[in-house]
């Protein structure tokens, strides 16, 4: 996306994204919280774009990333960005006492 910032491109590959998994999940999509460095606000150019999908219970990891495929693929290509999307249930990141899930709801920003 020439002549774009990189904070053009975040919000509308965002935008995009939860545009798609809405239309994928429906009533189940509870949250989708941007983690790591773009969160962080220290995000270089090449940065990858971390997103948990926080999911109605209860969430196989393995069907959701297959569900998610085709739409992750899409926008790599449309934003020309990298998209590390991590699916997980909703009582999971409430009360997981993993150190990832305890920063990402410390330092993570919720988009939708």
């Amino acid at each position: 996306m020439a002549g774009t910032t990189a904070q053009e491109r975040l919000t509308s590959v965002l935008r995009d994204f939860k545009r798609g998994v809405e239309e994928i999940y429906g009533h189940r999509l509870k949250r989708i919280v941007l983690y790591g460095s773009h969160a962080r606000g220290d995000a270089r150019e090449d940065s990858d774009v971390d997103i948990l999908l926080i999911l109605g219970d209860p969430v196989n990891s393995a069907d959701e990333r297959a569900k998610l495929s085709e739409l992750i693929l899409e926008l790599c290509l449309e934003h020309d960005v990298v998209l590390s999307v991590l699916p997980i249930g909703e009582s999971t990141y409430a009360t997981g006492k993993q150190p990832f899930l305890r920063n990402v709801r410390r330092e993570g920003v919720v988009v939708a």
